[in-house]
């Protein structure tokens, strides 16, 4: 369990000094498993990221890197106020996964090349819920897929992912530097790479509770 912070403060508290819990989805929309309430002011079990004064994140307290050759799969639910560069994970803007905008998705590993990810159908809106998944292969290939609501939308060869492009992430729904705008749910992290069956198990396991 991890706690928000938000820039400005040194302590695990929202600005009222309220302490907020990362709870995980399809708990019961006031609380969350562990009895801590989980939103700001919605009714979901979302984590709601949607305030223009503090800028909000989670500080997952350490930071975890992907290696230049290593395996990783990002799955995540996202209801976006806006679809220009809005920050999922990462470090710094270095280190950054975002919605670039309605067809893309941006990845940025060791302050290296930008590697847009676009979709061949399905946008993502903004005030509508959308599962992304994004899978990096390891070895020689370093291929990054991109999944839209279960569907491979695309991939690019990420070629230029080096030994010196390592990927290093821990904050959540936005960056002490960059924000994200919206709400976010059922973030996972695995090192290894989804298949896309499980992909798309687990977009059809959880979209029940992400209705637009």
């Amino acid at each position: 369990w991890k706690n928000i912070h938000n820039p400005g403060t040194h302590d695990a508290t929202l600005s009222n000094g309220t302490n907020t819990m990362f709870c995980p989805s399809g708990v019961d929309s006031s609380r969350c498993s562990q009895g801590f309430i989980m939103n700001r002011q919605k009714n979901t079990s979302s984590l709601n990221l949607t305030n223009g004064s503090d800028d909000p994140y989670v500080d997952l307290g350490s930071t975890t890197t992907v290696a230049a050759d290593g395996t990783a799969s990002f799955v995540v639910w996202v209801k976006p106020d806006d679809v220009v560069d809005n920050y999922i994970t990462g470090l710094a803007s270095a280190d950054s996964l975002r919605i670039h905008n309605a067809t893309q998705i941006k990845y940025r590993a060791a302050n290296g090349t930008h590697h847009v990810l676009p979709f061949s159908s399905g946008d993502i809106e903004a005030g509508k819920w959308s599962h992304i998944a994004l899978v990096k292969a390891g070895g020689g290939s370093n291929e990054i897929s991109i999944y839209i609501n279960g569907d491979l939308n695309g991939t690019a060869s990420t070629t230029q992912v080096t030994s010196n492009e390592e990927f290093d992430y821990r904050y959540i729904g936005g960056l002490p530097t960059d924000t994200f705008r919206g709400q976010l749910d059922g973030f996972l992290v695995y090192s290894d790479v989804l298949s896309g069956p499980e992909v798309l198990r687990n977009y059809n396991a959880t979209k029940g509770s992400h209705r637009n």
